[in-house]
């Protein structure tokens, strides 16, 4: 509040109240998690297959952070990808190992100031083979002995599973019978097994 008083008499005065607004520069370009990446994807995917994503952050505060805009400077020859806003690559084009193995992309992505800041990555798409081999998993036999108490739960086994294609991802899942439905568990990613505390006496 300000005041303004005069010198008359009677002396008079008169206030007003003043609002001020510190507002943010944009003086931060935008925050990538990886200077680098590299995604994988399988050849022959239709158009419109999501390759991966990067990640943004923006220490400045509205307008001048987010949204992003990205934009594929090279390296996208046949204009076989594209970028969307929220940093997800995708394919434009079905892709060939045959053609092409790999792609070098130079990417922009762009702040909402004014004027925009950017900040540019690289990222490394490799087209791999669609699977050809069907994975292996080991054999498993586990015996569950419990003493004077009840079995309490816990880890019972660990899976092991290989697969001749070299960029495939292994996931494990249980198909149980009915008699073991909802008694075991599988990790998908680790393949440990867990038997629950309710498992009865037999083999499942």
């Amino acid at each position: 509040t300000i005041r303004a008083s005069d010198f008359g008499s009677p002396q008079l005065s008169s206030s007003v109240f003043i609002s001020i607004s510190v507002l943010d520069v944009n003086d931060n370009p935008p925050i990538l998690t990886q200077d680098n990446y590299t995604f994988f994807v399988q050849e022959d995917k239709m158009p419109g297959w999501a390759v991966g994503q990067m990640i943004v952050s923006d220490v400045d505060t509205f307008p001048n952070g987010a949204p992003f805009s990205f934009s594929i400077l090279s390296g996208n020859a046949d204009l076989a990808f594209r970028v969307v806003s929220d940093g997800t690559l995708y394919t434009a084009a079905r892709l060939s190992t045959r053609a092409r193995s790999l792609y070098y992309l130079q990417v922009r992505v762009s702040d909402s100031g004014f004027p925009p800041l950017h900040t540019d990555s690289w990222i490394t798409v490799k087209v791999i083979e669609e699977s050809q081999f069907a994975p292996t998993v080991l054999p498993l036999e586990v015996f569950i002995i419990a003493y004077q108490e009840r079995w309490p739960g816990g880890e019972i086994g660990h899976l092991i599973a290989s697969d001749q294609d070299p960029y495939d991802t292994l996931v494990f899942a249980l198909e149980t019978t009915p008699t073991g439905q909802g008694q075991f568990s599988v990790e998908p990613r680790s393949g440990v097994l867990t038997a629950g505390p309710m498992v009865d006496a037999g083999r499942y």
